[in-house]
């Protein structure tokens, strides 16, 4: 995969993946109890952007799959995985590509 590619591709998962994400997870309630609701009603939010970030990153060529409860994201020839879910997977493939960007300057 070519460095302009990668760089595409990072740009995408920090747009439409983790940027996103970070929005939901940033009205999360602080706690289950006490509100019940809230917190039932955030999940729900929580799940449609991850449905959401999937749909669109598929769209861009990435396979993120969820298997034995770790998610793994493949895109741009980078893949990583999480057992914490969609955003950690995100942000450990965002690492990988950073690192093989670096990689890549580095041979230059």
């Amino acid at each position: 995969m070519s460095a302009p590619d990668l760089k595409q591709a990072l740009r995408a998962v920090e747009a439409l993946g983790l940027a996103p994400l970070a929005r939901v997870y940033n009205t999360q309630p602080k706690s289950y109890f006490g509100s019940a609701q809230a917190y039932t009603k955030w999940t729900v939010r929580l799940r449609e952007a991850e449905a959401l970030a999937v749909m669109q990153l598929s769209a861009r060529g990435a396979s993120i799959v969820e298997v034995s409860g770790a998610t793994r994201v493949r895109l741009a020839g980078v893949a990583a995985s999480s057992t914490a879910g969609l955003q950690a997977a995100l942000r450990n493939w965002k690492a990988g590509a950073e690192k093989r960007l670096k990689g890549e300057g580095a041979r230059r």
